[in-house]
């Protein structure tokens, strides 16, 4: 399972229909307040969500692809994707203050 933050290379970035290339998930929730309405609805509808594919397939969260398959607003995905990242954020800041250090002697 792949970081959210972690970049894919060119070949399993995502392509947004109007052309923009996204490069990890804090790229894509970085772009979906901006994204034009035409641009989300091509890759989110009722029928499927090329988000949610990407983010399983690529990034092997398939807990987080669930959770993005229902969003069906640039609002929920923006508060989906927010969650995720702060959330991985917060547990890096546990991994690396539990860290021991070695003691002198």
């Amino acid at each position: 399972m792949k970081s959210l933050i972690e970049k894919t290379g060119k070949e399993t970035c995502f392509r947004l229909s109007n052309g923009k290339e996204l490069y990890n998930i804090a790229e894509l929730s970085g772009e979906i307040p901006l994204m034009e309405d035409h641009v989300f609805y091509h890759h989110v509808s009722d029928y499927h969500n090329d988000f949610a594919n990407w983010i399983r397939d690529v990034y092997e969260q398939k807990a987080l692809a669930n959770k993005v398959v229902k969003a069906n607003s640039k609002v929920k995905l923006a508060e989906i994707l927010e969650d995720a990242l702060v959330k991985e954020e917060q547990k890096k800041s546990v991994s690396t203050n539990t860290k021991k250090t070695p003691t002198k002697r």
